[in-house]
């Protein structure tokens, strides 16, 4: 992964959107996007890091509580 830090306007479709704080202007990482996915590889892996509880508990996906049926 290279940190290119583009700024809003510079981002393409295929920008990863990671916001990079460099203490005066908010920029983005830049690197290639996974498709469908806002973010680069590196940043997706920060990004979406699993619940262990949700995990052991079996509940995945949006919802907080097990249906009711």
């Amino acid at each position: 992964m290279t940190i290119q830090s583009v700024s809003l306007l510079d981002l393409s479709t295929d920008s990863c959107r990671w916001p990079i704080d460099d203490g005066s202007a908010t920029l983005f990482c830049g690197d290639t996007a996974l498709v469908g996915c806002s973010y680069c590889t590196t940043h997706r892996a920060l990004a979406y890091t699993p619940d262990r509880k949700r995990q052991a508990s079996g509940l995945h996906g949006g919802s907080a509580s097990p249906s009711r049926s």
